[in-house]
């Protein structure tokens, strides 16, 4: 899984292919109909957050943000609200995962799990990765109970 998964395949080739620019310097613009191609940004010593974004860019990364704080919040709750129902129980819903009962779940547990117990498809490699690496304290790509 690569750190560009979540470009287009356009967006990854055109970033392939101009090893000489960072990510920071380009930014998208739209020439031949609707096909996106990015170009090297020249810093803006007015601009907000570094001089390095335009205004749409600032734009989009501000709802960008504000969408993620509006998620975290919103999981947030569900978490403290589940927790407060009385039949929750925090051990029973860890072995919805950790079938093989040893104490800690793989990514391939959790992939199992997810389509085989919770019929949940909606998902990809990806964002199991990025749960693991938000919560495996120790690095040792399991979950641990």
């Amino acid at each position: 899984m690569g750190g560009m998964d979540y470009l287009k395949e356009d967006q990854r080739s055109a970033l392939r292919h101009s090893p000489s620019q960072r990510p920071s310097e380009m930014s998208p613009s739209r020439s031949q109909g609707s096909s996106l191609h990015l170009e090297r940004v020249q810093p803006n010593s007015g601009a907000n957050f570094g001089g390095t974004y335009d205004r749409i860019e600032q734009q989009e990364f501000s709802k960008v943000l504000k969408d993620n704080i509006f998620l975290e919040r919103e999981a947030e709750s569900a978490k403290i609200e589940t927790a407060l129902k009385p039949d929750f129980n925090l051990l029973d819903a860890f072995k919805i995962f950790d079938t093989k009962g040893i104490g800690n779940v793989s990514v391939q547990d959790m992939i199992v799990a997810l389509k085989e117990n919770l019929n949940f498809h909606d998902f990809t490699h990806d964002d199991i990765y990025l749960l693991f690496r938000r919560n495996d304290k120790n690095n040792d790509g399991k979950l641990n109970f």
